[in-house]
């Protein structure tokens, strides 16, 4: 007994010691952001995809190189620098081009952290153009970024016909098929409340009649950017959801070249 006591003695001496309230995980602000899958930072960024700037979303210029890009926002841009082009350290400013399809923006920057290969880089005063332009891309980003996975494993008696199920919280959904035939499509889409369709070899098209579109018709050039970077920005993308990813980037340069 004499030998507990001069223990619990020393534990509390040295500080050892820890009660279960202690131990107890304290309910924090990252903890809660953490659980709940919110963005902790500031503004809002959206993912870009393998391929690069596509559509509306602006290159990044460093001195005339173009640099790759891991995500942008209205606060500033994570930048990949495997060869170390920058060659900067934290705390320094340097003036990034923001590369429009119809004008070169030069902003003021200043590298706020430095990883093995990524540049995490803040705008100083971002210009106004850039900021309305990034405001109207911000926001199918961050549809994406909101969309859930459905568990459908305890779903066997339920005639779902579906391979995987996403769902969003304003009314966002995707839903991925089984491989049936090739004339059959490899999911649907619904963003902004158009159901999209999305086939392996076919561009994306209607799956109901729309003031904008009727079924089965090609849908708009602007939807399908907007389905693009809501897909590509959502979190734990399965092997399915990117082969549906891949589609619509590929949709998506048909219209480029067409257009060209």
């Amino acid at each position: 007994m004499e030998s507990v006591r001069f223990h619990h003695w020393l534990s509390r001496l040295f500080g050892f010691h820890r009660t279960n309230k202690d131990l107890q995980p304290r309910l924090t602000t990252q903890r809660l952001a953490v659980d709940n899958g919110i963005d902790r930072r500031k503004a809002a960024r959206i993912h870009y995809p393998e391929q690069g700037a596509i559509g509306d979303l602006p290159e990044i210029h460093y001195l005339g190189h173009p640099m790759r890009i891991q995500d942008i926002s209205l606060g500033g841009t994570c930048l990949i620098d495997d060869l170390d082009f920058l060659q900067g350290n934290a705390g320094n400013n340097i003036t990034l081009d923001l590369v429009w399809r119809d004008l070169t923006v030069p902003q003021a920057c200043m590298i706020v952290a430095v990883g093995f290969n990524k540049r995490h880089i803040r705008f100083l005063d971002l210009d106004t153009q850039s900021y309305v332009r990034l405001t109207l891309l911000l926001k199918p980003g961050y549809l994406g970024m909101r969309m859930r996975r459905l568990n459908l494993e305890g779903a066997h008696h339920i005639q779902v016909g579906a391979e995987e199920m996403w769902v969003g919280t304003s009314g966002e959904a995707i839903t991925a098929f089984p491989r049936i035939d090739a004339n059959f499509p490899l999911g649907e889409m619904t963003l902004y409340g158009r159901t999209v369709l999305v086939y392996e070899k076919a561009p994306p098209v209607y799956k109901q009649q729309y003031s904008d579109g009727l079924p089965g018709q090609r849908i708009r050039e602007a939807l399908l950017h907007d389905l693009l970077i809501f897909a590509v920005n959502i979190r734990n993308p399965t092997d399915t959801l990117k082969e549906l990813i891949n589609c619509l980037t590929d949709a998506y340069l048909d219209y480029q070249r067409n257009r060209q």
